[in-house]
């Protein structure tokens, strides 16, 4: 059996420490590292961290009317976390709304109006084709200027019928525009309700209600539990980003009561700025390393994580290559 070979390594936030150890297991019959392939990845000292950690802004600013978010409340994407005093914005609404009914009868009118020229000009182009035809079968039956008093009857409608579509435009587009305000005012009301944009924990509350809260200020803060981040160190002379990056690994956490849980994941990110343990002085491979980031699966046991964020961990990288795929032979 090989001696194993301990490396520095130290955690994301804190001083460099010794605390990843790099394996390598003999060729054995129950499976293991053969002779000439890699060993997998021992980090010790690892950290398990949230996958995503969102402060719930407000999107407003106002007095917190209620406030229903509680520390360890679970919540769901959509929910209730507080409400900010909404009256002015629901008179705005209902402001709003008066307009677009005031400027939907407006329309109506104006649509009457259209008709009513409609039917005139049919009436005055009827009583002037008669008269027309009337004074050629008897000459003098109609007289000229009766003949002149019905074709500018007929002008008129039509001028009326103009002068009222674009009348009815100016309407229509009147009420475009206060739909609009109806939509705006919808969105601001909505705005004083904050919801949750995400499943999870809450973890800590930023106001209560009665506290004044203005744009951006945090309301509270949710960490999903079902889905977790691992990080931890790699030791720069022993593997690159590109040997560990997208590999599965196995993680086993120190949870509660002295247990181990073991969970698998996969590393989908691994930090391209290097980190040494000498400050800002000469660069030594030997004891530089990068971060990775493995998400793995939560598990409850009676309605409780079995993972929590802080909890330190061991994981193994499996840096073995892929098999290229078997072709076939015509």
């Amino acid at each position: 059996m090989r001696a194993t070979r301990s490396i520095p390594c130290v955690l994301c936030v804190s001083l460099p420490a010794v605390f990843a150890a790099w394996s390598c297991p003999p060729v054995n019959s129950q499976g293991g590292a053969l002779a000439g392939e890699p060993a997998p990845a021992v980090v010790k000292g690892c950290r398990v961290v949230p996958a995503r950690d969102v402060s719930v802004p407000s999107q407003e600013h106002g007095v917190l009317a209620s406030d229903s978010a509680r520390v360890g409340q679970a919540v769901k994407q959509g929910d209730v976390l507080a409400r900010l005093d909404d009256l002015r914005a629901k008179l705005q609404l209902e402001r709003a709304r008066l307009e677009l009914h005031l400027i939907s009868q407006r329309t109506k009118h104006v649509e009457t109006v259209v008709r009513f020229a409609k039917t005139q000009l049919e009436v005055a182009e009827s009583e002037y084709k008669l008269a027309v035809e009337a004074n050629g079968k008897v000459p003098g039956s109609v007289t000229p200027e009766e003949i002149r008093r019905l074709r500018l009857t007929c002008e008129q409608a039509k001028m009326q019928i103009e002068q009222a579509s674009i009348e009815l435009d100016v309407q229509k587009t009147e009420t475009a525009r206060v739909k609009l305000e109806v939509q705006a005012a919808q969105i601001e009301l909505a705005r004083h309700v904050i919801r949750a944009p995400l499943s999870g924990e809450i973890v800590a509350c930023g106001a209560e209600a009665g506290e004044w809260v203005n744009v951006g200020d945090p309301v509270c803060r949710i960490v999903p539990l079902d889905h977790l981040s691992v990080e931890g160190m790699v030791p720069l002379n022993d593997f690159s980003r590109s040997d560990v990056l997208g590999r599965e690994v196995r993680v086993v956490v120190e949870a509660a009561k002295g247990r181990d849980v073991e969970v698998e994941g996969k590393i989908v990110s691994a930090s391209p700025l290097i980190e040494t343990g000498h400050g800002s002085g000469s660069f030594r491979r030997s004891s530089a390393w990068f971060v990775v980031r493995a998400d793995v699966q939560n598990r409850s046991e009676a309605g409780a994580w079995l993972l929590q964020p802080g909890m330190s961990a061991t994981m193994t990288v499996d840096i073995k290559p892929a098999e290229a795929p078997v072709k076939e032979t015509p």
